[in-house]
């Protein structure tokens, strides 16, 4: 491409980006954006939700972390967080779980370091949004009804002097695909004017704070009393499981032992000598429940005679045949 021909191209570009811009700046920008936050009755003030986790080993040491959750998932997710902490003190811990893209946490530091100023943070959220779009290598700029891509360039260097005029950030990384955990990927909108695309931006980012929370883990010595309550009551509620099922066990062990010792007491002389005469008599002592002397006492009384001593090594080494209930005459 030969000078003249960039010359003429860039004065075009420029004629075009004005044109696109009128007479917008960033303070018209930044009160359309505003008030269509606005309408979605959103407040960024404070921006991030605070949970508290207590770490019983490390209460003081352990520095905060930020996080996206889903809003819906809130309250599972401290409760999530809180069960690891008592249960592997000490650890990292399940908190950035949900998101692992590097560049989603890092646009949680820039908003962090910025939230009191909302200016600051709808210029972050406005070049993250559009960093996908511009910048990220695997991103794909939507050039059907989206404007020049170097008109929505220069809105990104607008939004970029706003928060690090002074390049204090390396912004994101080319390789990062998504730093934003939610966008509009709904370009059916004619986006043929400024006042469309910051629309269009505001709205995404009202979405994105509908559905997720910019969370702050803070962890300290003292737990969440909500958050306490809900896991005192997981225990009631657990301990009065185990109680019920080790009652539901107990009341079935007493039924065997009250069947057995029925059937033990109540047992006829026909009964008893077909029982001796088809297992030994320490295996059925177990199995009525009552000891293997009783068992001899009550087939004496009875006149039963029992296999002798050794009779039922030789059944197990097949010497002789199981009697199968049946008195054998034994040497």
């Amino acid at each position: 491409m030969d000078d003249k021909y960039l010359k003429k191209w860039e004065r075009q570009r420029k004629i075009e980006t004005d044109e696109f811009f009128d007479l917008w700046d960033w303070q018209l920008i930044f009160s359309t954006w505003k008030n269509k936050i606005s309408d979605y009755l959103i407040s960024l003030n404070p921006l991030f939700k605070e949970i508290i986790i207590c770490d019983p080993k490390n209460p003081y040491g352990r520095e905060k972390v930020l996080t996206w959750q889903p809003i819906k998932e809130i309250s599972e997710f401290q409760l999530e967080v809180q069960r690891h902490f008592d249960s592997w003190p000490g650890t990292i811990g399940p908190i950035n779980q949900y998101n692992t893209r590097q560049g989603e946490l890092r646009t949680l530091d820039y908003l962090w370091e910025y939230q009191g100023d909302i200016e600051k943070v709808a210029a972050i959220l406005i070049n993250a949004s559009l960093f996908t779009r511009l910048h990220s290598s695997r991103g794909k700029y939507p050039m059907e009804n989206w404007p020049s891509c170097w008109c929505v360039q220069k809105l990104y260097e607008m939004a970029l002097a706003i928060w690090n005029s002074e390049n204090k950030h390396f912004m994101w990384q080319h390789y990062n695909t998504e730093v934003l955990p939610y966008l509009k990927w709904d370009y059916d909108y004619q986006l043929n004017n400024l006042h469309a695309l910051i629309t269009y931006l505001a709205e995404e980012h009202a979405l994105l704070l509908l559905k997720y929370y910019p969370v702050v883990v803070v962890f300290q010595d003292k737990r969440d009393p909500f958050i306490e309550k809900r896991l005192n009551d997981e225990r009631i509620m657990q301990q009065q499981k185990w109680d019920e099922i080790s009652k539901l066990q107990s009341e079935c062990q007493d039924k065997k032992v009250k069947a057995t010792n029925s059937r033990w007491e109540n047992m006829s002389r026909n009964e008893l000598e077909k029982l001796v005469w088809t297992k030994p008599t320490v295996a059925l002592a177990k199995e009525l429940g009552v000891s293997d002397v009783a068992i001899g006492k009550r087939c004496k009384s009875m006149n039963i005679t029992k296999p002798k001593p050794g009779f039922w090594a030789k059944v197990n080494a097949g010497l002789i045949p199981n009697p199968k209930g049946k008195p054998v005459v034994t040497d």
